[in-house]
């Protein structure tokens, strides 16, 4: 009876270690800076807000091969709510964001810049990238006393998904 349940259970382990050797496993990371960066390959990475409401990663659309950078609802991935490169879709799973001289930056496989955040000042002495509770994706500086004081924010960029918080406008 012994040999029985010995047996089950190694069957059982060696199908469980199959399995889950099979799965692709994404990182999480509270914060992206100049030296932490969120990667699509090797140990693909993504950014979760800190009560686990929203995601920040690389994902393809449906049956696309392109991927695009956005956040979505981590209990409904398919609820994609912002996208940073809509209009430049990296072609393959080799795409980093990565923060440089005080900027978000996209960069593909052959490190080219596909998109950035255009923030025209250098303000930051040590910027910090992470996403917020309300779905803000937001750079700041990492000491900043005032901790809703951001140097660039994706809710100053809505996408066709509009969350509380975000502005609809111009700047005058």
């Amino acid at each position: 009876m012994e040999d029985l349940h010995f047996l089950t259970f190694l069957i059982s382990s060696v199908l469980s270690f199959l399995l889950l050797s099979q799965l692709s496993w994404a990182a999480h990371i509270e914060t992206i800076t100049p030296i932490q960066s969120l990667t699509d390959y090797g140990n693909k990475t993504t950014l979760i807000s800190p009560s686990q409401a929203f995601e920040l990663g690389f994902f393809s659309p449906g049956k696309s091969k392109n991927r695009y950078l956005g956040i979505w609802y981590k209990r409904k991935p398919e609820t994609v709510v912002w996208v940073a490169n809509r209009s430049h879709p990296l072609t393959d799973s080799n795409g980093e964001l990565t923060v440089h001289d005080g900027n978000l930056v996209l960069l593909n496989s052959t490190r080219s810049v596909v998109w950035y955040s255009n923030v025209s000042r250098n303000v930051a002495n040590s910027p910090v990238a992470l996403l917020l509770d309300s779905g803000n994706f937001v750079l700041r500086e990492q000491e900043s006393a005032n901790r809703d004081e951001f140097i660039w924010q994706s809710f100053d960029y809505p996408s066709d998904t509009l969350l509380f918080g975000m502005k609809l406008g111009w700047d005058l």
